[in-house]
C-alpha cells in the first residue's frame, strides 16, 4: 500500500499562519512558522527543542513548500501532541516585545488551566470512587451482621469464604486449574 504524500494544512494565529503536515494520521507542526506567529526567535527555539531531553526524540524533519515559497525545503516539526508542551516551555526573554510576552502569558495560563482541569478531575474521580467503595463496604458489613444474627450458619459460611481467599493466594495457577477440574468432577457426581 502506497503512503499518501503529506498534506500541508494551515491554522491562523495572531493573524499569522501556522502550518502543519498530516503524515499517516499524525499532525506534524512546522516549528519555524509557529515561532514566527508567536513572535519568538525560531532558531533559538529549534536549538532548545533539539537539546530537550524529552522532546528531542520526537523532532522530525519534513520537506514541504509553503504557499509563500517557490520551492520545497526541510522544516523541523513536532507531532501535535507535543507541541503544546513545547510552547508552554518557551522562556520569556528581555528581547521579547510586550505583545509576545502577553501572548505567551495567555497561552501558558491556558496550559496551567488545562493541566489543573485534567488532574483535578482525576482527583475528584478517585475521591468519588473511594466514597462509593466505602458505602458499599459499610452496607456489606451491615448485611453480614444481620445475616449472622438471623442464621448462625452464615458465620461459618463467611469464615469459609475468608479461608478460601487466603488459600487461593498460596496456590499456583496450575494448581488452580487442577482444583477447578477436581471441583467440576465432584460437582458432576
Amino acid at each position: 500500500m502506497k503512503t499518501k504524500n503529506p498534506v500541508l494544512k494551515v491554522v491562523e494565529f495572531n493573524d499569522k499562519s501556522i502550518y502543519y503536515l498530516s503524515v499517516q494520521g499524525v499532525n506534524h507542526i512546522l516549528i519555524r512558522p509557529l515561532c514566527e506567529a508567536l513572535g519568538v526567535d525560531a532558531d533559538r527555539q529549534i536549538r532548545d527543542l533539539k537539546d530537550d531531553e524529552m522532546l528531542a526524540g520526537e523532532v522530525s524533519e519534513q520537506t514541504t513548500r509553503l504557499p509563500t515559497e517557490d520551492r520545497n525545503r526541510p522544516y523541523v516539526c513536532l507531532p501535535e501532541e507535543y507541541v503544546y508542551g513545547f510552547v508552554f516551555g518557551i522562556r520569556f526573554s528581555n528581547t521579547m516585545s510586550e505583545e509576545t510576552k502577553a501572548n505567551l502569558t495567555a497561552y501558558k495560563r491556558e496550559c496551567y488551566d488545562a493541566l489543573y482541569q485534567h488532574f483535578h478531575k482525576r482527583l475528584l474521580l478517585a475521591s468519588e470512587t473511594l466514597q462509593e467503595k466505602a458505602k458499599v463496604e459499610i452496607e456489606l458489613r451491615q448485611i453480614r451482621k444481620e445475616l449472622i444474627a438471623e442464621d448462625p450458619r452464615f458465620a461459618r459460611y463467611d469464615e469459609l469464604l475468608t479461608i478460601r481467599q487466603q488459600l487461593s493466594y498460596r496456590i499456583s495457577q496450575g494448581q488452580k486449574t487442577q482444583l477447578n477440574l477436581f471441583l467440576e468432577q465432584y460437582i458432576d457426581e
